[in-house]
């Protein structure tokens, strides 16, 4: 989902959904029956081909897949800036 709140600025709203219980995709990565993630973000676009954008996000498995210092946790969370220029 995404809401421009003005001209040159916008929130969104992404979902994400896996599901690989045979592996065909994910191999031999034992992550359980899902993996399930939400980014929440801010884009501003001050001019036609520059954007800038901000967003957090939350990944989580059934298993303890993801590496935090010397554990493995079965929660991901993420801070992104993107700086994209197009031409």
């Amino acid at each position: 989902a995404r809401y421009q709140y003005v001209k040159k600025s916008a929130v969104y709203l992404r979902g994400e959904y896996l599901s690989d219980p045979n592996g065909v995709i994910t191999g031999s990565l034992n992550f359980g029956e899902k993996v399930m993630g939400t980014t929440v973000g801010v884009e501003i676009k001050p001019y036609k081909n520059i954007s800038f954008s901000i967003e957090g996000r939350v990944l989580q498995s059934d298993n303890n897949i993801f590496k935090e210092g010397n554990y493995r946790v079965n929660q991901r969370y993420e801070g992104i800036f993107c700086f994209d220029i197009s031409f």
